[in-house]
């Protein structure tokens, strides 16, 4: 392994920054592992001074391997400033801009060495395998731990290839239904589209008992069902699995079984119940039992979820594959915090290193849902007081930044679901964020719907919830439309971003 060490390279490279500290903005992806052992300690000293105060000299840099208890005796065979200023000498006659070229050399030489010693620990381990699913999945688990990705700093000019590509898809065009998964609520479907596709990451707002953890399962499950794509679920530990496969007997017989009496076990005294279970729950749990995936992340600092999310996915998903991960749920934790951090801070992190994951290194959609503040109480409120905006978002502002689609819901107040009629479901949904609306009535999502009151207010969806089951009421169009718009009394306040 020390072979595959470019020593004049390693030299040439600490030489430019002792005579040319200005090429280290462009370089400074590189770290201590790019080095061998011996002048990794050289490094470090030339790193740290040069992130604090952007210049260095080889008498600090001597003086701060002391530290270390290095000497240049150790690393050069001369002593220790010496050493330095012939490493600055060489520098010298390196042009400025060959700093990029040494330092992508200097990476590639640490990918080769990391990507060398994987396959040597996969070698091991497939000698224990005797499936060729299982021997693939070895080297890909462990291959994908090493980061192949090389710095790159070079621009892409932004229309390259843009109308070859344009008239490809006239020649052969998709339906645009199939832009994504679609969801088992028709009216999102029509004016959102899919909210579930390679890199999409949804959120949905609720107070607590606001039935996001049940919109998440039944949601994902339903795709699960559909399209047969595997997904991992992580309980950040709120609910024991017991308790989630309580609840999704009651979704899954689309709330015909009551929880009191799947717990109980008091279903078994009712013939119809009985028959429910057999001829309709349970063919369903068979044919998602494979494919739906559990595990408790309520101990995991953040950095070890997104690592077992990709380890998760190299092993039982595969390359290329889609991976659906529904997340219960993004919350502040004390074990989340770390040093002087705010919670805000390490909150936005994960909410970076999740979406990262999903953009760059694996195929897959994250569904996950989030604590609304104060504001999003609406429990002994007026109409009137209600707030249905995106400010009730709590935690950190990046969550919803990081979105491609964003919901807030809540339970409609008495005085919504006497207003409809009780036709309209007991939950209301609202749509905040859309950074892909591919909806064939896109219009529907975006334009604001004009009241009886001459008001325009944002369109929203109605959903009913009923034993974890929930079914697609329309939008606040079809309400319209149904009720007509004199036979419904809309005086109250109807959403809160109105226009003149």
């Amino acid at each position: 392994m020390a072979s595959l060490y470019l020593v004049d390279i390693e030299q040439h490279a600490l030489g430019l920054l002792l005579a040319e500290p200005t090429v280290w903005p462009d370089i400074n992806f590189v770290t201590r592992d790019e080095f061998a052992e011996v002048r990794q300690h050289l490094f470090d000293v030339i790193k740290q001074q040069l992130d604090a105060h952007a210049s260095v000299t080889p008498i600090i840099v001597a003086e701060k391997l002391k530290s270390y208890g290095q000497s240049g005796t150790e690393i050069g065979g001369v002593d220790t400033l010496v050493y330095l200023e012939g490493l600055q000498r060489r520098g010298r006659m390196i042009e400025k801009k060959d700093a990029l070229a040494l330092a992508k050399e200097l990476k590639k030489a640490t990918v080769k060495r990391q990507l060398i010693a994987a396959c040597k620990k996969a070698a091991v381990k497939i000698e224990a395998e005797d499936t060729i699913d299982g021997m693939v999945s070895v080297v890909d688990t462990t291959l994908s731990a090493v980061s192949t990705e090389l710095y790159r700093p070079d621009t892409t000019l932004m229309f390259d290839g843009f109308i070859s590509d344009m008239e490809e898809r006239r020649l052969k065009p998709i339906d645009s239904d199939k832009m994504g998964y679609q969801g088992p609520f028709p009216s999102m479907n029509s004016t959102i589209g899919a909210t579930t596709f390679a890199s999409s990451f949804c959120v949905v707002g609720a107070r607590t008992g606001g039935q996001k953890s049940a919109l998440g399962f039944y949601y994902n499950t339903w795709l699960v069902e559909k399209y047969g794509l595997v997904c991992l679920h992580l309980d950040c530990n709120e609910m024991p699995r017991k308790q989630i496969l309580d609840r999704s007997a009651a979704c899954l017989s689309k709330g015909q079984l009551p929880l009191w009496a799947i717990k109980s076990g008091e279903w078994g005294m009712k013939e119809e119940w009985v028959k429910i279970w057999r001829n309709e729950v349970v063919p369903r749990i068979n044919k998602v039992a494979p494919l739906i995936h559990y595990q408790n992340i309520g101990r995991m600092q953040p950095k070890d979820v997104v690592a077992f999310i990709k380890r998760f996915y190299f092993k039982h998903v595969g390359r290329g594959n889609h991976l659906l991960v529904n997340l219960d749920y993004i919350k502040g934790a004390s074990s989340f915090r770390g040093g002087r951090d705010q919670e805000h801070q390490v909150v936005g992190d994960y909410v970076d290193w999740l979406k990262d994951l999903i953009t760059n290194e694996i195929t897959a959609s994250i569904w996950t849902s989030v604590q609304l503040n104060r504001g999003g109480i609406v429990t002994g409120k007026k109409l009137d007081d209600i707030s249905d905006s995106e400010g009730n978002y709590a935690l950190s502002d990046r969550i919803i930044q990081q979105a491609t689609d964003g919901f807030s819901m809540r339970f409609k107040v008495p005085e919504e679901l006497a207003r409809e009629r009780n036709m309209f479901g007991n939950i209301r949904l609202d749509h905040h964020k859309g950074r892909d609306l591919v909806g064939k009535q896109y219009q529907a999502a975006l334009r604001p719907v004009k009241t009886p009151q001459g008001k325009f207010i944002k369109n929203y969806y109605n959903l009913d919830s009923h034993g974890f089951f929930f079914e697609d009421k329309g939008d606040l169009n079809t309400m319209l439309r149904t009720l007509g718009h004199t036979a419904i009394d809309l005086s109250n306040k109807m959403g809160d971003e109105q226009m003149p």
